[in-house]
């Protein structure tokens, strides 16, 4: 029997179209949920037949209760491998291994001033009108 691949909150139901699944297609039986359970223990009761489990967001926390509570589990991917819900020291117990993919090292705060600055200086509809051969906007605005 091959090993189930649970992916979290594909709330989208975008998780298999977007990523290229086929190396694993043959080997593990990958399932996606798009709805969030209430409680832990719904989700406990979810993943209680998978060795496998994706999480996308943070928003699916992983303490040590539920680690115990998924006997079967192996493996943890998380999208991110900076994730504060997740308790590394109660999988490393339990010998699941934890995993995730890599993150920007550039600080969100400067990222959302970048976004800002950009806003503010309206550099999408500069770049736009400059790929397009046209006049750039702040000329035309008197800027």
């Amino acid at each position: 029997m091959k090993p189930r691949c649970a992916v979290l909150d594909d709330f989208q139901s975008v998780a298999t179209t977007v990523v290229d699944w086929s190396p694993v297609a043959a080997d593990v039986d990958v399932v996606t949920f798009a709805d969030h359970p209430a409680t832990r223990e719904e989700l406990a009761a979810r993943l209680a037949d998978f060795e496998i489990v994706v999480t996308l967001r943070e928003r699916v926390p992983f303490p040590a209760e539920l680690f115990d509570a998924l006997p079967r589990l192996r493996l943890l991917v998380a999208s991110g491998m900076r994730n504060s819900v997740i308790d590394f020291a109660a999988a490393e117990r339990r010998g699941v291994t934890v995993c995730g993919t890599a993150s920007s090292s550039a600080p969100p705060v400067e990222l959302t001033w970048a976004l800002l600055l950009g806003l503010a200086r309206g550099i999408v509809p500069e770049a736009n009108a400059l790929r397009a051969g046209g006049r750039a906007l702040a000329v035309d605005a008197g800027r």
